[in-house]
């Protein structure tokens, strides 16, 4: 994700990338971070409690996994109307609907992120038409009246009801 920033910095983006969270590539990533000719556009943030209002600060919310189920994370971007750019693995390969409600990249490329960040930044519309079906995507597919439909229509099968 950071070569993927700097190069869409370096093609005229005016971006910034925020890294949330903790983990054991923290001292990785602030050595790579360091070493970045655009380091002052790039921050680790670690644990933050406020997510919120992190996402309520973003124009694109970046998922640069190459293994990957379909992440909350994701789904709290979407939900709070900022547009996703992901990499298509695992479930969000499946769930991820490329062009409608998120851009969907191959994982493991630089340039395909680089890519796709180009992209979002420089359309402002597209990212609010992604955002907006997002919204409703989560809303429709993703809401507890659907995940209990859900988990009723399979109780129905395992005790051999019709649903």
């Amino acid at each position: 994700m950071i070569e993927a920033v700097e190069r869409a910095i370096d093609a005229g983006c005016d971006l910034e990338l925020w890294i949330a969270g903790e983990g054991g590539e923290e001292a990785s990533l602030r050595a790579r971070i360091a070493a970045s000719r655009h380091a002052q556009r790039l921050r680790l943030l670690g644990f933050r409690a406020d997510v919120r209002a992190l996402f309520e600060a973003m124009d694109i919310f970046a998922l640069s996994s190459i293994r990957e189920g379909l992440p909350n994370v994701v789904l709290e971007a979407m939900a709070t109307e900022v547009s996703v750019l992901a990499t298509r693995c695992g479930g969000l390969a499946t769930f991820g609907r490329d062009g409608e409600d998120m851009l969907l990249v191959e994982p493991g490329s630089a340039e395909a992120l680089a890519d796709g960040l180009r992209r979002l930044a420089r359309d402002p519309g597209l990212r609010a038409r992604l955002a907006s079906a997002a919204r409703g995507r989560v809303e429709k597919d993703c809401g507890f009246r659907h995940r209990m439909e859900r988990f009723r229509s399979v109780y129905d099968r395992l005790v051999g009801r019709d649903a």
